[in-house]
């Protein structure tokens, strides 16, 4: 596939898109990732992070200090 550049600038960002699709083509097999039964989008992770760092860090009263939000992130986050 070619694109039509207008600029030198144009030329080189697509060069560089283009280098990154190349180097990473072997991450972005979708089409097989679903058969596998996997997720693709990031909506899971976004959902997981909303419900298990937003819920707590949100809630009614709540007034944080980043080290005190990066504590709690961090004791959220352990198994």
């Amino acid at each position: 596939m070619e694109l039509s550049t207008t600029s030198e600038k144009a030329e080189e960002v697509c060069a560089k898109e283009a280098a990154y699709f190349d180097k990473n083509k072997n991450r972005m097999r979708y089409d097989e990732f679903r058969r596998q039964g996997l997720f693709v989008g990031s909506g899971v992770l976004e959902a997981g992070c909303r419900s298990v760092i937003g819920q707590r860090l949100k809630q009614s009263g709540m007034h944080w200090t980043v080290k005190g939000a990066n504590s709690v992130i961090a004791l959220r986050c352990c198994d």
